[in-house]
């Protein structure tokens, strides 16, 4: 264990001496030490409780066989800091508190660790801790405050507190009732109840995969929480106990780049507060993992946004979503955009209770292997009573007839098996042979259809209807392999030589009688055909496709094919000759560098090639290709050649490794990421569905089709800005505006209140950034002031600070690089033309670059930054130090640790 140093060996018996003052004994100098790392304190609504939470993790720790050592941090209430000079130390805060875990952690050599956050910069400063510690941790937070309610049952929260301030300063509501929404905002104890920066924060956590499920949703001072604590000790004392699962479990080990990818993803779909943006940057840096602004708008553009939480809809808050099924419920539904991707099967007729079956290995067919079949769904079944085994034959109408009969059925009677009855007919020797639970493969044939089709089970034989002696069949799985296929495969026709093969000495199929007796291994083997795919990738230059899919994200479907789900291409080459119906194709547009669309071949004619589209909606860059994946392909039929590169050509042969390696890439959420649980995040949300669909939308009826976040840049912000586009109005995504400026948040708070801002002003607030504020404030009093005066669709604001998690309107913040160190933000003029595009993702100021680079010199030669800072009389030598060290928002506001 870590802690041996401390207290193991002769040499450690001071050490010892003073661990027993606190209570040790012999016996637990053998057991893990656990640190609890608290961040209780009475002035915050979302920590005063969390002495309480402490107690009840430390009993569950000792009862689990671990040593509990509980130290504190500080925190900061942004709320109670708003709109003051204490909003400099928040942000600042969160170093300290990072610092604070690492010196504790280290200083005395702990095995692992809970962290007990909830509120804003806590979150954040105790995971960059816990990364420097590098131990196994688990995050369990305090949990969401329940909403609030008026006398006439409207639901608010904090955010309608600081609205009111506006609506009362504008006239739109009296005392009694600002004093009404004041006592009523925060009912009790828990994080803020919308989706603020802790709550935030706190459901990234789980997508981090460092918290149990349910951490992020499930609200305070409840039995639930209590439970999650005491799951939370157990699982860290399980850990701590095994020197492996310690190993494993590093903080390192989860909090890693597909962690912080994955928390990005959930930060979309949710529409999360910007901070989070500046403190993924931050957690990202102390992870060592590369990751910048940039490749936020690359996930925004695969993730639809579908949960609105109050500021964004403030009628759901964090207990709405929990009941609605939680973050793996946003995360299992986030994850079926693109979990098809090619992999799944697909149906034989519309059987909505069709389970997934096992697939017969050859090696052992009693036995069954989890693969998944590309082209049929096979029930397992015992050998035992399957003692014989057969081939139903059948024309196309016939089976027509019945497939529309079995789903008009299933229209009035859900529940009624998928049957077919037969007449026994002139097909005497066999039906006398027939038993209850043996097995069929039907045959269709006739015009456009000669195939195998289904998998059917005896289950019951004798009855009588109109056309006398019948036997029943049901469906138990499906097929689709046609006769051209079997045709091909030798080693399958050799097998058929009895007196009943379907085949004749040709090796066509056949359909004149009714039943065909097979045995096991004929059967066997036109079954295993349908996982049989082949794998491929087409490359295409196609001008016209390549333009259709810059102007609209979309493929230039067969204008013929109504459905929009079919494309052709030309055969070329031996390739193509090859493709099969069934097949699996990546499309490759070697104009675009990308793959870009996963499809199925469903017919191979004489001159082109039908596809059938899985996921048109891939958009893997070529860049992103890892070189191990690269390495697959080192065959002849390679894509890649020497330097890495698509080659070019028209078809390349793959196979299903190389295949899926790639599509993998376009999963936007990684589902193989471990977390803390010992699951990965795949197993950890599987079959978590949504209970609510009008509280966690679906992919398909999303607010958006892209994320709830944007980055903006343009030469206002060369380095980047944050917005929460799910917050903004539609009418305000494209806005141009006349800057009305203010050096600092105060002024702008009188400015506002004081009507000097009207309806077309871009507001700009500077000199907010984390050098120059210094502490980078945010801004939910004039932003909330501008909502509740009624301009919150007619006024933009921009600045180089921050926003609470609250805000909502177009309010674009952590403009980079910010107005401290020269950014362009502090040339703006009173009267500038701003423009903003959600669509283009740019923040522009519209002033001519010679006037810019005049306003540029006068800046330097005044010295104005300077005097600005001056004459905010900053006087702590805390904030004073941070402002030297502290590197702008793009960089995530990270203390810089060499000068």
């Amino acid at each position: 264990m870590r802690s041996d140093i401390i207290k193991q060996g002769y040499q450690r018996a001071p050490h010892r001496s003073l661990l027993r003052a606190t209570g040790l004994k012999d016996e637990d100098f053998n057991k893990p030490f656990i640190g609890v790392a608290n961040s209780y304190i009475d002035i915050i609504p979302g920590h005063f409780f969390l002495n309480k939470y402490a107690e009840i993790i430390k009993e569950e720790i000792r009862k689990a066989g671990g040593v509990p050592f509980e130290f504190n941090t500080i925190g900061v209430d942004d709320g109670i800091a708003m709109g003051h000079n204490g909003m400099l130390y928040s942000l600042p805060s969160r170093e300290l508190i990072a610092d604070c875990i690492e010196t504790v952690m280290n200083a005395h050599s702990l095995d692992a660790m809970i962290c007990i956050p909830n509120c804003d910069k806590i979150v954040p400063g105790m995971l960059m801790g816990a990364l420097r510690v590098n131990v196994p941790t688990i995050f369990v937070s305090g949990g969401p405050m329940m909403a609030g309610k008026l006398s006439d049952g409207s639901v608010l929260d904090l955010n309608s507190a600081f609205e009111a301030v506006g609506a009362f300063e504008s006239g739109k509501i009296d005392e009694k009732r600002l004093h009404e929404i004041e006592c009523n905002a925060c009912p009790g104890g828990g994080s803020c109840s919308g989706m603020f920066t802790a709550n935030s924060m706190n459901t990234l956590c789980e997508a981090m995969g460092v918290a149990l499920p349910g951490n992020g949703t499930i609200p305070a001072l409840t039995p639930e929480r209590e439970e999650l604590l005491r799951k939370a000790a157990r699982r860290i004392v399980e850990i701590a106990l095994d020197s492996k699962l310690s190993e494993q479990f590093k903080m390192r080990n989860i909090l890693n780049k597909k962690a912080v990818h994955n928390a990005f993803v959930v930060d979309m779909a949710m529409g999360g507060s910007t901070n989070t943006v500046l403190h993924m940057l931050a957690i990202a840096k102390e992870a060592e993992v590369d990751f910048n602004l940039s490749d936020i708008n690359n996930i925004a553009s695969k993730v639809a946004h579908i949960a609105k939480i109050a500021p964004a809809l403030s009628s759901v808050h964090m207990e709405d979503i929990n009941r609605a099924g939680g973050v793996s419920a946003v995360m299992n539904e986030v994850a079926k955009r693109n979990s098809s991707l090619g992999m799944q099967c697909e149906g034989f007729a519309k059987f909505p209770e069709a389970r997934t079956p096992s697939v017969l290995t050859s090696e052992n067919p009693a036995k069954t292997s989890t693969a998944t079949p590309q082209n049929t769904r096979i029930l397992e079944f015992s050998h035992d009573t399957a003692t014989n085994y057969w081939i139903i034959c059948c024309r196309k109408e016939e089976f027509d007839k019945w497939i529309k009969w079995i789903n008009r059925r299933k229209e009035f009677d859900k529940n009624k098996n998928d049957e077919w009855d037969w007449c026994k007919g002139e097909n005497k020797e066999c039906y006398e042979q027939m038993k209850i639970g043996n097995k069929a493969l039907l045959y269709v044939s006739g015009k456009g259809e000669q195939r195998f089709r289904g998998i059917f089970e005896i289950t019951e034989k004798g009855k009588k209807d109109s056309y006398g002696e019948c036997i029943s069949f049901k469906h138990t799985g499906d097929l689709n392999i046609t006769a051209n296929t079997i045709e091909s495969r030798q080693d399958i026709i050799s097998l058929y030589q009895d007196k009943y093969s379907i085949f004749t000495q040709k090796n066509t199929l056949l359909a004149r009688k009714t039943f065909y007796k097979t045995n096991k291994e004929q059967f066997e083997a036109i079954v295993k055909l349908g996982e049989a795919v082949d794998y491929w990738i087409a490359g295409y230059y196609n001008n016209e496709v390549e333009e259709e899919l810059k102007k609209s994200g979309k493929w230039p479907w067969d204008k013929h094919n109504k459905s929009g789900k079919t494309r052709r291409l030309r055969k070329c080459g031996e390739c193509s000759k090859k493709m099969k119906e069934g097949d699996k194709v990546l499309t490759y547009a070697f104009g675009e560098r990308k793959f870009d669309g996963i499809f199925k071949v469903i017919s191979n004619t004489k001159d082109s090639i039908t596809l059938e589209y899985i996921d048109e909606k891939l958009n893997i860059d070529i860049n992103d290709v890892s070189s191990e994946i690269k390495k697959y392909y080192e065959e002849s039929y390679s894509f890649f050649d020497k330097n890495g590169d698509a080659k070019q050509g028209t078809y390349f042969k793959t196979n299903k490794e190389q295949f899926e390696a790639i599509v993998k890439l376009g999963n936007i959420l990684h589902l193989d990421a471990l977390t803390i649980t010992g699951e990965t995040l795949g197993e950890h949300i599987a079959g978590t569905e949504i209970t609510d669909t009008e509280i966690i939308h679906t992919n398909e009826n999303a607010y958006s089709q892209v994320g709830g976040l944007k980055i903006l840049f343009g030469n206002l912000a060369t380095q980047g800005a944050v917005l929460k586009v799910a917050a903004v109005a539609e009418s305000m995504k494209e806005f141009k505006g006349k800057a009305i400026c203010f050096n600092s948040q105060a002024e702008a708070i009188k400015g506002i209140a004081s009507g000097k801002v009207k309806a077309g002003n871009v507001v700009v607030i500077r000199y907010e950034g984390p050098k120059g504020g210094p502490g980078m404030q945010e801004m939910l009093s004039p932003t909330s002031l501008i909502m509740g005066m009624g301009l919150g669709e007619s006024v933009a604001l921009i600045t180089d600070g921050r926003f609470s998690g609250a805000t909502r309107g177009a309010c674009i913040g952590h403009i980079s690089p910010e107005a401290a160190e020269g950014g362009r933000i502090a040339l703006i003029e009173d009267g500038d033309e701003i423009e903003i595009s959600v669509s283009r993702g740019e923040l522009n100021l519209l002033v001519d670059s010679k006037i810019l680079e005049s306003r540029k010199a006068k800046w330097q030669e005044q010295g104005i930054a300077k005097q600005i800072m001056q004459d905010k009389n900053i006087t702590s030598k805390w904030l004073k130090r941070y402002s030297l060290l502290v590197s702008n928002a793009a960089n995530g506001a990270v203390l810089k640790t060499e000068l």
